[in-house]
């Protein structure tokens, strides 16, 4: 590990997304001011039901329009993957420990695994002789890291795929902030290059907002660092065809792989709603 030379601008530059949800405080703070009374004045309280009947109707649109966005993005990278296995569609599937259905969205590759791992568990209840599921788990698995590079790869290459993903970004983000609960999944937005290229001459940078699950990307240099976290980064853990090993996070530091150390990803898990900014150096 070496000590980052870039700290301060990369701090500065990292805290880009957080200021979506710092403005809409400061607006509701303003708003909630001027609706108090004047001193002494009589209060008559209004209804609890109408305003949750309000916030319920409110969500249940944002909903709604996050499916919308969520259907318009897999549209377009169905369009462009050109592999039928990476094609993700949404269904609305039963859920076995509750009669309230819920909206799946996967690969065909991931539905046809589930496939063959049922009927490969079904397969040994019988004593049957067949491939084991774990097969069928670690195929899913690898496939499943390699639509993340698609979807990655494809984003910075068409406007209207990755106008879409940060739609879904954008939806997501105010669904939690109307329900008061973080996105499901983490979202990030590589940085284009100017006419002097990338900030402190990196190879590739991201803006991320991290959700419930981590972040994972695919490393394509050895060196790399993580610079103006709003939140909190929780640990980092570097996979490749070696193995994986946990790294911790340290403020204003530069990680570098070893040479042999090849195919390798990254995944940082931090509390839900921290953003920061990734860069990849030569």
């Amino acid at each position: 590990m070496r000590s980052i030379r870039r700290a301060a601008a990369v701090a500065a530059l990292g805290g880009a997304l957080a200021l979506g949800r710092v403005g809409a405080a400061q607006e509701t703070n303003a708003s909630d001011a001027a609706q108090q009374p004047a001193e002494g004045a009589r209060q008559t309280p209004e209804p609890a039901v109408e305003d949750e009947i309000v916030v319920l109707g409110r969500i249940g649109a944002l909903r709604h329009e996050l499916e919308i966005a969520e259907d318009a993005m897999f549209d377009r990278f169905n369009q462009v993957v050109g592999d039928h296995r990476l094609e993700i569609h949404c269904r609305t599937e039963a859920k076995i420990d509750s009669h309230i259905p819920q909206r799946v969205c996967v690969s065909n590759s991931w539905r046809q695994e589930n496939a063959n791992i049922a009927q490969s568990l079904l397969g040994q209840v019988r004593g049957e002789i067949g491939a084991p599921p774990e097969q069928y788990y670690a195929e899913q698995l690898r496939v499943q890291q390699h639509l993340g590079e698609e979807m990655r790869r494809l984003a910075a290459q068409d406007p209207q795929l990755h106008d879409a993903i940060i739609r879904v970004g954008e939806a997501q983000n105010a669904l939690a902030e109307q329900t008061d609960k973080p996105a499901e999944r983490s979202v990030s937005l590589e940085m284009q290059p100017g006419d002097t290229g990338l900030p402190f001459d990196a190879k590739r940078a991201y803006e991320v907002r991290v959700g419930k699950e981590p972040w994972n990307l695919a490393l394509t240099e050895r060196t790399f660092t993580i610079g103006g976290v709003t939140g909190e980064v929780r640990d980092l853990r570097v996979k490749c065809d070696r193995g994986s090993k946990r790294i911790v996070y340290r403020r204003d530091v530069d990680w570098t792989l070893p040479r042999d150390w090849q195919g390798c990803s990254l995944q940082v898990d931090a509390k839900p709603g921290t953003t920061f900014a990734f860069y990849e150096f030569e």
